[in-house]
């Protein structure tokens, strides 16, 4: 068993109430060689003290602020988190989540078992006691066509489910998209498929994910945003299809995924984004008669608020 050093790389912003179990589950990890980085992304609360309490414990945690040069989020978080870390394998993880303790010798393990360059493992939902959990985040997480399938979510983790090894991640251009606020994993692991599709795997359990009001994905007050997100994240992995098979693979399923995004703007009567997405990615990709059915429908709901069932079923 190698006892090679992990980097466990968290970004973290307004968390007093939860990273101190998600630091505490790292301690317990029965593989010990392992450095933690945690990025403050500029909490207002208590995260940056809590955290510091467990630096000045072990020095195996790591504090550092976002520099003020980077932009915002989480994304840029993991990306300088990345930039500093000194492991062999590379573990990003989330401020609010737990670690089962056997996690990183079993996945570094699994990796090297297979001569493989990333190890995935499932993942449990749980909302206030890890020991009961919810239910299992998706079902699958391996098929026959890992990359087609990730990207259509008939498998599916999180970004806390994979360790890599280090030298396979500085092969990529560039790891999450700091343009994104949200579907930047999806977009990430569409990439690293596209890369490696050989990936080995853990299929049990080895995160526990915390689901709790303030978590960015569950607040009302983003929804419009978050899937203006998931619009531009699906355009930045078509046009890499785009450019590396030389036609439009997978035109069909993203064509459907805009009109999703669409006419989900168009019910929340976000004109701005929902025209964005009609000139940029619907325009010229529909018949003419549809397209007149859709500005029919899209501009009497918005002006009346009717039609919603119309409006669900020719745009789709």
């Amino acid at each position: 068993m190698s006892n090679d050093l992990v980097s466990i790389i968290i970004p973290t912003y307004n968390r007093a109430a939860y990273i101190s179990d998600t630091l505490d589950s790292i301690l317990a990890q029965t593989h010990n060689n392992w450095e933690c980085i945690i990025v403050d992304d500029g909490s207002i609360d208590e995260t940056k003290l809590i955290v510091q309490l467990y630096c000045q414990k072990d020095t195996r945690f790591k504090l550092y602020s976002r520099p003020e040069t980077r932009t915002k989020g989480a994304n840029s978080c993991r990306n300088f988190g990345f930039e500093v870390c000194n492991g062999l394998f590379v573990n990003w993880f989330d401020d609010d989540d737990l670690m089962q303790k056997d996690k990183l010798k079993l996945q570094i393990q699994n990796i090297q078992d297979n001569n493989s360059n990333y190890s995935i493992c499932q993942t449990s939902v749980f909302s206030d006691d890890a020991s009961k959990t919810l239910r299992l985040l998706h079902e699958k997480i391996v098929s026959d066509n890992p990359f087609e399938d990730y990207m259509m979510q008939k498998i599916v983790w999180l970004t806390q489910a994979p360790i890599f090894k280090k030298p396979f991640l500085d092969l990529m251009d560039y790891l999450f998209d700091e343009d994104l606020q949200a579907s930047q994993e999806w977009e990430f692991f569409c990439r690293v498929l596209l890369i490696d599709e050989q990936y080995s795997y853990i299929d049990e359990p080895l995160v526990f994910n915390r689901i709790h009001a303030d978590r960015m994905g569950v607040r009302k007050s983003f929804a419009n945003e978050r899937i203006f997100n998931y619009y531009k994240a699906r355009i930045k992995i078509e046009n890499i299809l785009f450019k590396k098979f030389g036609a439009k693979k997978y035109y069909d399923f993203f064509t459907k995924y805009y009109l999703y995004c669409f006419r989900h703007l168009i019910l929340n009567k976000n004109r701005k984004l929902s025209y964005t997405i009609f000139a940029e990615s619907i325009y010229q990709r529909l018949p003419l008669i549809k397209l007149i059915k859709i500005c029919l429908i899209s501009v009497f709901y918005l002006f009346f608020g009717r039609g919603e069932s119309i409006l669900k079923k020719i745009v789709s």
